[in-house]
């Protein structure tokens, strides 16, 4: 137990990255030490943003991770985090995204996040210098509901992307080419009238 809850996990090693719930707390980013799967331990908590600013999700590429939150006025919602050392995790960037950032998908050496900016649902991020991370691409999807999640095929490139319910001109589901990461190019899309939180996509098939 943790506190309020967690809203996305992601592993390392014998460590679990944390994405934690909590907005009363200065502890959005938790390191969970899991070498003894019978009990787990919390070794590490780190703040980021303000303490309201509830973490909504995680990836890790490497020794970095990146941590998206909820949008704020005053701070930004994407963390560029440094865990060579995971019990020291230090942040080293961040980025102003302009909304929550629901979702995190690492593609090549691009970072690419499901975002509730009606501008741009899917962002991509170029966070090859981890201090100074800059959007290098977007894709604005049609009408204003929420990006809820995202997923990537690596094999053909293909981002598919959910977001909440929605009608005929703002479809909640879109496919999206990313062979050239920072052009997306929408493909196509799907109605399901329902919020759609999470997306995991095989061959041709989407789930």
């Amino acid at each position: 137990n943790t506190c309020d809850g967690l809203n996305a996990i992601a592993l390392s090693g014998s460590y679990a990255f944390v994405a934690n719930g909590d907005d009363d707390e200065n502890e959005q980013l938790q390191v969970i030490d899991l070498s003894n799967l019978d009990a787990p331990t919390l070794v590490r908590s780190l703040g980021l943003g303000d303490d309201d600013q509830r973490a909504l999700s995680i990836a890790i590429s490497g020794t970095t991770a990146y941590v998206g939150t909820e949008n704020s006025s005053s701070q930004p919602e994407l963390f560029v985090v440094d865990i060579a050392i995971p019990t020291n995790p230090i942040v080293r960037g961040s980025l102003e995204v302009g909304g929550s950032v629901k979702g995190i998908v690492i593609h090549g050496d691009r970072v690419v996040l499901a975002t509730s900016k009606d501008t741009a649902e899917l962002m991509v991020v170029n966070a090859t210098v981890p201090t100074a991370p800059f959007p290098s691409g977007s894709y604005n999807a049609a009408g204003s509901n929420d990006a809820l999640g995202i997923f990537i095929n690596q094999q053909d490139s293909r981002a598919h992307l959910t977001r909440r319910s929605g009608s005929a001109s703002s479809p909640d589901v879109l496919v999206l080419d990313l062979t050239s990461p920072d052009v997306p190019t929408l493909l196509g899309t799907s109605l399901l009238a329902r919020d759609v939180n999470a997306v995991f996509a095989a061959d041709t098939l989407a789930f």
